[in-house]
């Protein structure tokens, strides 16, 4: 039995001597794929002693950022009683940590 690709050239073959024409091209793709069963992939398993990367919690993240950015903003606006100044830094201190999760995506 031949191959689904070895098809698909045979089928791209016969049009281009013009055997076939592109609605009949067309009606016979659709006939080969619908017989195409579909994959289900493994999840990837990781190698044995090889650590894995434990996901980041995007809901646990943002959370713990925004806390973080009022915190820091309330604690510099108390402080200092300049409002953007704090708000200057509690939005570095955000792009620090989004910066930092970046990171953790990427290893």
């Amino acid at each position: 039995m031949a191959t689904i690709l070895e098809e698909f050239q045979r089928l791209e073959e016969a049009r281009k001597r013009g055997d076939v024409n592109g609605a009949e091209v067309r009606k016979l793709r659709q006939n080969l794929t619908e017989h195409i069963e579909e994959a289900e992939f493994a999840p990837d398993t990781p190698e044995p002693g090889k650590p894995t990367a434990e996901p980041v919690n995007l809901l646990r993240f943002s959370l713990n950022a925004l806390g973080g950015l009022a915190i820091c903003v309330s604690l510099v606006a108390w402080l200092i009683k300049d409002s953007m100044l704090a708000l200057t830094l509690g939005v570095t201190i955000l792009a620090a940590f989004v910066v930092r999760a970046a990171q953790q995506l990427e290893e």
